[in-house]
C-alpha cells in the first residue's frame, strides 16, 4: 500500500517525493516574490531597477559618443593638409573673470598711469655706474680668492700633522 501512495504522490508532483511536478516559470516566481515584499521593499526594488536602467542608458550614450568621435579612414586615403578650422572658439576673448585674482607680477608688467622720468640726471647716472663698478670688482675679488683656495693643498689641522710626521 505504501508503494501505491508514493506513486500517486509522485504523479501529483508532491515536493516531498522529489518534486516531479510541473516546474514554475520565471515570471511566476517574480510575481510571487513581489507579492511577498513589504511596501518599503517594493520602493527599494523599484529604485534599484531604475538605477540599473539609468546606468544602462548612460553606457549606451557613452558608446554612441565614442562612435561619433572615432574617424574611419579607408585604405589608401591620402591627406595633403590638415583641416582648416573656420569656427572661432567660444571664449576667444581674454577677459579677467571676477573670481580670479590677478597676479602681482602682471600688475608690475602692465604699464600704470604714473609715468616715470625717461631721462635720469647725470649725477644719478654717475652714482649708479660707480655702484655697479664696485659690485663687479667685489665679485671678481671673491672669485679670485675662491680660486686660490681651491688650488692650494688643503691645510690639515696641527694635531694631524704631528701624527703624520712621527710615522716612518
Amino acid at each position: 500500500m505504501e508503494g501505491a501512495e508514493r506513486r500517486a504522490a509522485a504523479l501529483a508532483g508532491s515536493a516531498r517525493f522529489g518534486g516531479r511536478g510541473r516546474p514554475q516559470t520565471r515570471r511566476r516566481g517574480q510575481q510571487q516574490q513581489r507579492s511577498a515584499l513589504r511596501p518599503g521593499q517594493r520602493g527599494f526594488q523599484r529604485r534599484r531597477l531604475d538605477k540599473a536602467r539609468q546606468k544602462k542608458e548612460a553606457r549606451a550614450a557613452d558608446r554612441l559618443e565614442q562612435e561619433l568621435l572615432q574617424d574611419t579612414v579607408k585604405f589608401g586615403e591620402v591627406v595633403l593638409q590638415p583641416p582648416e578650422l573656420t569656427a572661432k572658439p567660444r571664449r576667444s576673448e581674454t577677459r579677467d573673470q571676477p573670481c580670479q585674482k590677478s597676479l602681482m607680477l602682471r600688475k608690475l608688467l602692465i604699464p600704470s598711469n604714473v609715468s616715470q622720468p625717461l631721462t635720469i640726471s647725470l649725477a644719478r647716472q654717475r652714482i649708479m655706474q660707480e655702484e655697479r663698478d664696485r659690485a663687479v670688482q667685489a665679485y671678481r675679488a671673491l672669485k679670485q680668492q675662491q680660486q686660490k683656495q681651491s688650488t692650494l693643498p688643503p691645510k690639515l689641522p696641527s694635531h694631524t700633522q704631528r701624527t703624520l710626521g712621527a710615522q716612518p
